[in-house]
């Protein structure tokens, strides 16, 4: 990680906390956030950072703060609804009328079972991976997606965000 992209994740990440109180350690949260950023500027980090901080009322997850990077790249506007398509394509699982009768608990164990399983593949491929560090990663990912379903959740009480159908109580309307 060049020590420019460290400089800016660790002044964002002071940022965010101050807001947010983020669940992760300043050290673990700047180095997962760079390896995603890594391709993209400072000025792109910032820009979307100063939009996080100003408009959104929780931390964005790394999905979605890649994809406004990526509006911010088109020239988009950065207030349109984000979704990305990790999101899209768990939406559409957990709603498949083909595990509406699974146990949500053996439901949830599966993903997790699934979602590790990936990374572990995933991880063979790269030529200094170790098990520990997959293990790691898939760790650092479950709290990070925990934390967003919480976010997800808070939003869905409120009648807002993406996930407000899955988290409507069940029996009602609207």
């Amino acid at each position: 990680m060049s020590s420019g992209l460290k400089f800016v994740l660790t002044q964002i990440y002071k940022r965010f906390d101050e807001k947010w109180g983020l669940p992760s350690k300043r050290a673990d949260w700047v180095r997962f956030w760079a390896e995603d950023l890594e391709p993209s500027t400072p000025d792109e980090i910032n820009e979307v950072a100063e939009y996080c901080l100003s408009s959104m009322p929780r931390c964005p997850s790394m999905p979605e703060f890649l994809k406004l990077i990526e509006r911010l790249r088109k020239h988009e506007p950065l207030e349109a609804p984000v979704v990305s398509a990790e999101e899209r394509l768990a939406f559409l699982i957990l709603t498949s009328s083909e595990f509406a009768d699974v146990d949500p608990f053996h439901f949830a164990d599966a993903c997790l079972i699934a979602g590790a399983a990936l990374h572990l593949k995933s991880f063979q491929s790269l030529p200094s991976s170790t098990s520990a560090g997959a293990i790691t990663e898939v760790g650092g990912r479950a709290r990070m997606f925990a934390t967003d379903a919480v976010h997800w959740r808070n939003e869905a009480k409120d009648g807002r965000g993406y996930w407000t159908f899955f988290f409507k109580p069940a029996g009602s309307s609207g």
